[in-house]
C-alpha cells in the first residue's frame, strides 16, 4: 500500500522543481495565514484547485478532505454556538481589518451600521434568538455616558482620573443595571471596545450592549466556524497536493537544496536531510508491521473495539511494545548496513537524478511570492488596515 500519498502521474506539478514546489507550498502557507478576507480565501482556493487539476489528481482525495473539513466545521458550529452568544459587534471598523468587518460598498442597513456623534461606524452581527437594545436606558444618574444607538454606548473617561479602567469598569455596571432595570428578562452580554482619544485629552470607550437566550445562535459564530475551517482546509489541500505529486526521496532532495546554505554556518544539512529520508522510508514499513501485528493478535482472541477503557489500553499496549521492539530491530540493522557500506555523511556525494528547472516551474512559484509580496507592501505603506474579511478596502478613499 501506498502510505505516504504519492501517485504516480504524469502532469507538469508532478515535473516541477521540488526544491520549488516545496517553496511555493511554504509561501501559500503563509498567505493562508495572513489575515485576508473570505474574498482572498477564495482566490488562494482557486490558486490550489488550479494546482489540484494540473496535478491530475483523483477527485475521491477532494471529496475526502472536504468531507473531514465538513465534520470539521459542524464540530466547529457547535462549539461556537455554545461560546458566541453575541451577534458579534465591531466598534470603528472603518479603521480595522478584523474577519468581520464588511467594505462599505455592500450597503449594510441601519439595522447592522451606527454612526456616532464623531463620525466613528459601528458594526454590529445579527442573532437568532437575541435581540439588540434599540432604546436607551436611564442614563440621568450615569456620569460620562453617552447612548449612541443600536446598543452602543459611549463613556468618556476624563485625562485627570487616575484609574481609567475603573472608571470604565464602573460605567459599564451603571449602564447593566440601568439595562436590567426596565425588566427585559434575558441575560445582557457586553462587549467593551479598545481606546481612542479625545479633542481634549479624554480617553473615549464605546461599550455594545445586547440581549440573549440559552438558545441564541449568533452570526459571529457562523462567520468564525468558516474562517478558521476555509484556512484548514485550504491547508490540508496544498500539502496533499505536495505530497501526492512528490516522492520521499524529491522531498528529501528539495529540503536538502533548501538547506543548502546552512552548510556555510558548519551545520550538519546532510545528516538531518538523512535523517528525514530514512523516517519517510520507513513510515509505509512501521505500518505494515503494525497491521501484521493487530491481525496476529486478533487472531490469538485480542479485542481492541470492545470491553472497557481499560481493556482497550491494554489491548494497545500488546501493539505498542512488539512496535517499539521491530522499530529498534529495524534501527540497528540499519546503522549495521550503512556501516558496513562505508557510508560517510560528510563525503560529497553525486546524485542519480538531476531536477532541472523550466519555465513553467517559475511561474508557478512566482505567483505566491508575487502576491504576498504585494500584500505584505500595501499593508506597510497604507495609510488604512486593507484587508478585510469580505474584500478590498478602497485604500484611495
Amino acid at each position: 500500500m501506498n502510505y505516504s500519498g504519492f501517485t504516480y502521474k504524469k502532469s507538469v506539478i508532478h515535473r516541477m522543481n521540488p526544491s520549488l514546489k516545496f517553496l511555493t507550498t511554504v509561501f501559500v502557507v503563509a498567505l493562508i495565514f495572513i489575515p485576508f478576507g473570505f474574498i482572498y480565501q477564495a482566490l488562494i482556493l482557486a490558486f490550489c484547485l488550479t494546482l489540484f487539476f494540473l496535478a491530475k489528481l483523483p477527485i475521491k482525495k477532494l471529496w475526502r478532505i472536504i468531507q473531514s473539513v465538513l465534520i470539521l466545521g459542524t464540530i466547529l458550529i457547535l462549539i461556537n454556538w455554545i461560546t458566541y452568544k453575541t451577534p458579534g459587534a465591531v466598534f470603528d471598523f472603518t479603521d480595522s481589518y478584523s474577519f468581520l468587518y464588511r467594505p462599505s460598498f455592500l450597503n449594510w442597513t441601519s439595522q447592522h451600521v451606527t454612526i456616532s456623534s464623531d463620525g466613528k461606524y459601528f458594526l454590529q452581527g445579527s442573532t437568532y434568538g437575541g435581540q439588540v437594545i434599540t432604546t436607551s436606558p436611564d442614563l440621568t444618574n450615569i456620569k460620562n455616558v453617552n447612548w449612541i444607538g443600536n446598543g452602543f454606548f459611549q463613556i468618556t473617561v476624563p485625562a485627570t482620573a487616575n484609574n481609567k479602567d475603573a472608571v470604565v469598569n464602573t460605567a459599564t455596571k451603571e449602564i447593566l443595571n440601568a439595562i436590567q432595570n426596565q425588566n427585559v428578562g434575558w441575560n445582557v452580554k457586553t462587549i467593551t471596545s479598545g481606546l481612542y482619544r479625545g479633542a481634549n485629552g479624554e480617553s473615549i470607550y464605546y461599550a455594545y450592549f445586547c440581549l440573549t437566550k440559552w438558545y441564541s445562535f449568533s452570526s459571529y459564530a457562523i462567520i468564525l466556524m468558516l474562517y478558521v475551517t476555509i484556512k484548514i482546509f485550504l491547508m490540508i489541500l496544498i500539502v496533499t497536493i505536495l505530497t501526492s505529486t512528490t516522492s520521499s526521496i524529491q522531498l528529501t532532495c528539495a529540503l536538502e537544496d533548501i538547506l543548502n546554505p546552512l552548510r556555510y554556518l558548519r551545520l550538519p544539512v546532510t545528516e538531518w536531510s538523512m535523517t528525514i529520508a530514512l523516517v519517510l522510508r520507513f513510515i509505509p514499513s512501521l505500518l505494515d508491521e503494525s497491521n501484521t501485528i493487530l491481525k496476529a493478535q486478533a487472531s490469538r482472541g485480542l479485542d481492541f473495539k470492545n470491553g472497557s477503557l481499560k481493556d482497550k489500553v491494554f489491548s494497545l499496549s500488546s501493539l505498542v511494545v512488539p512496535l517499539f521492539s521491530i522499530a529498534f530491530k529495524k534501527a540497528g540493522e540499519l546503522s549495521n548496513a550503512m556501516e558496513a557500506r562505508g557510508y560517510n555523511p560528510r563525503t560529497s556525494r553525486t546524485r542519480y537524478r538531476d531536477f532541472d528547472i523550466a519555465k513553467i516551474d517559475w511561474i508557478i512559484f512566482l505567483i505566491p511570492v508575487f502576491l504576498l509580496g504585494v500584500l505584505l507592501t500595501l499593508l506597510f505603506i497604507a495609510d488604512k488596515k486593507i484587508f478585510l474579511a469580505f474584500g478590498f478596502w478602497d485604500i484611495f478613499a
